[in-house]
């Protein structure tokens, strides 16, 4: 018997403990990523007709939701690695919520999938799919202030302000520099939202099953 009793629902009211579920469902769900890689090799394998009707098993609206579940816990498992990495080697201290930055984090891979899917609405096989998206990841990590901080001309402003990986560094640093609340990070998470909400009512509209 335990020597002291819980009242009911107290994990709902509990951040930290519901941080701490998340990150072990993210593992959990990090695993049969992995397992579903390793499968995606032996149809490969198993030649060119086995693994078309595999991805074709991908397309699917069952199995396309699946996968954005899936990384949105793989990214919270790489937040919290990377966090844990920060802590432990180079002593940096998160000064604000553990449970705004993960909700950035999640907002912020929830727009980054948006965009994965519009680009896949124009692109109609894997090879211009990889090419569409690294001609819009890099110019994105270099004007999103990732690597450095910008100071852009008048004329460059608007387009470093448009990029939405320049609203989640922005806010990610509020958090973790700044200690920052919904307060200061509204106008990211909106700008975030925005564009995870037109990237995928674009992909919607755009997007077939084929």
């Amino acid at each position: 018997m335990y020597p002291w009793k819980r009242r009911a629902g107290w994990w709902l009211r509990n951040p930290r403990f519901l941080l701490f579920q998340a990150r072990e469902a993210g593992g959990f769900v990090s695993a049969l990523f992995g397992l579903l890689l390793l499968y995606m090799l032996v149809r490969y394998h198993e030649g060119v007709a086995s693994y078309d009707a595999f991805l074709a098993m991908l397309s699917t609206p069952v199995a396309l939701t699946v996968l954005a579940v899936s990384f949105a816990f793989v990214s919270l498992v790489q937040v919290t690695l990377i966090l844990t990495v920060g802590r432990l080697v180079f002593d940096v201290n998160v000064q604000g919520s553990y449970l705004w930055l993960a909700l950035t984090a999640i907002i912020g891979v929830v727009c980054m999938l948006s965009i994965g899917y519009t680009i896949a609405s124009f692109a109609r096989t894997v090879q211009s799919f990889s090419a569409v998206q690294q001609l819009v990841a890099f110019p994105m990590l270099f004007l999103g202030r990732s690597y450095f901080p910008i100071d852009p001309s008048p004329a460059l402003r608007p387009v470093v302000e448009f990029v939405p990986l320049t609203h989640l560094n922005d806010a990610l640093r509020e958090i973790i520099n700044h200690g920052g609340g919904p307060g200061d990070l509204w106008v990211s998470w909106a700008v975030l939202a925005a564009w995870a909400v037109g990237g995928f009512l674009v992909s919607m509209r755009l997007f077939r099953w084929q």
